[in-house]
């Protein structure tokens, strides 16, 4: 394993944070961003059924952090859509979020690459198509696209955000990542179960996400802290007080108008 010296997402200095057997977590010495070295090889999400695993059919049946994550989501996306207004999730799952956001009247859509967790969330009454998303994949625009915990997944981030800006322009962004510099990951090092580096090529803080979404001309609104799920976990429980150092963040934004042609 031999990472390059510089970020790909600031460009400063790398070094290595942490060593497990088979891969190592290389971070941005400024924006602390981080990757996964080697990177994971490519998943097949379509034929993934992880979600079944998931004994919840419906958010009221979450464990209490996960559900209290989720409810501050929605708030924070009600802020700022109007009512009604059209939304997309891009890796919706069994669509238990889109669940929260229709009974407040919004008008959801989903895409998943998971065959069976569109499946269960079409069963659910849920407007959600199975397949990968690209710009292509819808005609009609959005208010808002709401993408929670898929960045992480996507090997060309920045190409991923510009193809949601054309789907929404001028619209609302709801990111959910895990925060790896958060106390639980810090303490609990290789066993924090979000570092995933199977599936995973970034870690990110909500410093450096912030600071590189503003060189795509997104603008940050909003940044809340929660927890994952950790069960009766001591320290997930501080989050309650010390929000900042909690291991999951939700970061609102606006995305870029498109440029209008200039005229000769």
């Amino acid at each position: 394993m031999n990472p390059p010296d510089s970020c790909p997402f600031c460009g400063a200095d790398c070094a290595v944070a942490l060593v497990q057997p088979g891969y190592q977590i290389v971070a941005c010495r400024r924006c602390h961003i981080a990757r996964t070295d080697p990177p994971p090889a490519p998943v097949p999400y379509e034929a993934e059924d992880f979600h079944a695993s998931f004994p919840y059919r419906h958010p009221d049946d979450l464990p209490r952090l996960w559900r209290h994550g989720l409810q501050m989501q929605r708030r924070l996306l009600l802020r700022h859509v109007a009512p009604g207004a059209r939304v997309l999730e891009i890796g919706c799952g069994q669509g238990l979020m889109l669940r929260l956001l229709a009974d407040c009247g919004l008008q959801v859509t989903g895409i998943e690459p998971s065959k069976s967790a569109a499946s269960y969330a079409r069963a659910a009454g849920l407007n959600v198509v199975d397949g990968y998303f690209t710009r292509q994949s819808f005609t009609q625009p959005f208010a808002a696209v709401v993408v929670s915990h898929v960045l992480e997944h996507i090997e060309q981030p920045a190409a991923f955000l510009r193809d949601v800006a054309a789907v929404a322009p001028g619209g609302i962004l709801l990111l959910v990542q895990a925060n790896w510099r958060g106390w639980v990951p810090r303490k609990t090092k290789g066993l924090w179960h979000a570092w995933a580096p199977t599936h995973h090529y970034w870690h990110f803080t909500p410093a450096g996400l912030r600071r590189w979404l503003a060189t795509l001309e997104i603008e940050t609104l909003a940044t809340e802290y929660s927890s994952l799920e950790h069960g009766t976990y001591w320290l997930a429980r501080l989050a309650r007080w010390f929000p900042g150092a909690s291991d999951q963040f939700h970061l609102i934004g606006r995305l870029p108008q498109p440029a209008t042609p200039t005229k000769a």
